[in-house]
């Protein structure tokens, strides 16, 4: 248990030792919308592809330092690799309890996924309607947020969950409800190192890591429109199709919920 706890703590403080200081970089804007320019839906979807997920959902940008990758959610919680989670298992209590402690994707990646974060901004946003969400820190407050991705270059990646932050600090105490989320990542900015396959937006850093021009001059900062890998025809659609797990009510409160549906049937037939 300590070498789990110990292993990653060391890795990060490696890091923040030997990693060059560079300078922030400036967050501009982000959005995801209909790109009808082109005729394209960049909206958000519910797993049965037609229902828009719900405005305040919560979507979080994570950035995975170094070389490490994006950690899946449910990979992470599924021990036994069954591709789910089984109700009543530890592996089930333990997604839960993370869930309802924030989602903080540190937590599930011994510190090396991160929420991108500046000093005005924390990471996270919520879908501003249907479907839909937009960060504009200069229309917020006039100037961009300066970025702090961390001490290396590194993966990036966004996650839209189904529910909003209130809810998932209660998830599980409400009988059948679901939990869904996409992670996504995007071909933009930072094309892979200049091809290769979608491995998603790149934070590069000064020192050429990973081969070609790579300094905060020649990279704009975090800007511009969820939507690019439908736009290169990479994907039809932005789906939650990941299902973290269901609420699955105790049997006493299946008999009670039950008893109540057939008491109110009874009393609309009178």
């Amino acid at each position: 248990m300590v070498r789990k706890v110990l292993y990653p703590a060391v890795f990060v403080l490696a890091m923040l030792i030997v990693a060059p200081a560079f300078g922030n970089w400036l967050f501009w804007y982000c959005e995801n919308s209909r790109l009808d320019t082109y005729g394209i839906d960049a909206l958000f979807y519910e797993n049965d592809q037609t229902t828009l997920v719900e405005e305040g959902s919560l979507v979080q940008f994570v950035i995975a330092l170094g070389s490490a990758p994006i950690v899946d959610p449910l990979e992470y919680f599924d021990t036994d690799h069954s591709g789910q989670l089984e109700w009543g298992t530890p592996e089930y209590a333990n997604m839960v309890a993370w869930v309802n402690a924030g989602a903080d994707p540190a937590a599930i990646s011994g510190g090396t996924n991160v929420l991108m974060t500046a000093a005005n901004w924390g990471g996270e946003t919520a879908l501003s309607m249907p479907g839909y969400f937009v960060v504009d820190p200069v229309l917020e407050t006039g100037n961009p947020y300066s970025i702090v991705p961390g001490n290396t270059f590194g993966l990036m990646a966004y996650r839209v969950w189904d529910l909003s932050k209130e809810e998932m600090e209660t998830f599980c105490t409400r009988p059948m409800e679901e939990l869904w989320y996409l992670t996504g990542r995007e071909l933009t900015s930072h094309n892979n190192q200049g091809g290769g396959p979608d491995t998603g937006w790149w934070l590069c850093m000064p020192g050429n890591e990973g081969g070609g021009a790579c300094a905060p001059a020649d990279w704009a900062g975090f800007n511009g429109l969820v939507g690019f890998e439908i736009l290169n025809n990479l994907r039809t659609q932005y789906t939650l199709n990941t299902l973290l797990g269901i609420c699955i009510p105790e049997p006493g409160t299946i008999l009670l919920i039950g008893g109540s549906v057939l008491l109110l049937l009874l009393r609309r037939k009178k």
